[in-house]
């Protein structure tokens, strides 16, 4: 199977400044390292220094069964600047 990367995207008020976006968490916390955003584009994929393939791991504390929670960030310094987060599962 070849993984799809995720798009989220965002539109800024002033388009002269791009949206960067960034993954400020996941729950569980060890999923974070294994993923990657493109900042300027908006794709979230599995990174490539996950160890193996991205499996589910019984060891951590899940907040549903086989779920991941990823929370995203979009910030943009134009006028108004923005800064929201939202949740991917």
């Amino acid at each position: 199977m070849v993984p799809s990367p995720v798009a989220i995207s965002a539109s800024p008020v002033d388009p002269k400044f791009a949206v960067v976006y960034g993954i400020a968490s996941t729950n569980p916390p060890g999923y974070l390292p294994y993923l990657s955003v493109d900042s300027v584009a908006g794709y979230i994929m599995v990174s490539p220094t996950a160890p193996g393939p991205f499996t589910f791991n019984n060891a951590w504390t899940h907040p549903a069964p086989l779920t991941i929670y990823c929370n995203v960030s979009a910030t943009s310094m134009g006028v108004p600047p923005i800064a929201t987060y939202t949740r991917l599962v």
